[in-house]
């Protein structure tokens, strides 16, 4: 049996960036544990497991549907239970102007 690979958080930030600039939420919703947290410090939003994290990057995408993500660094850190945090800086760019809340609410 070949052994199975490990994804490191950055290989996960990584592919999920480049899954989100190709609309591919299938390929997140694969790269998550199902107790995932996403966890913007900037704007205090905090989601938790793969359906809400999923919904939500569907909704920007449909806001903005020519966004992208651009990675500017990686941070790998722990908080205090020893849970592997990753913080990713991003710059966002978008030739056209949000459309919608982005909240993947109708």
């Amino acid at each position: 049996m070949a052994p199975q690979s490990v994804l490191t958080l950055v290989d996960v930030a990584k592919a999920s960036t480049i899954a989100y600039n190709e609309k591919n939420f299938d390929k997140i919703r694969s790269l998550l544990a199902p107790n995932a947290v996403y966890d913007e410090v900037g704007t205090g939003r905090r989601l938790e497991g793969v359906n809400e994290i999923v919904n939500a990057f569907k909704g920007l995408g449909e806001m903005m549907p020519d966004q992208l993500w651009d990675i500017v660094h990686y941070v790998q850190t722990f908080r205090q239970r020893k849970r592997p945090v990753m913080v990713v800086e991003q710059q966002t760019t978008s030739p056209e102007p949000a459309k919608g809340g982005g909240d993947g609410q109708e």
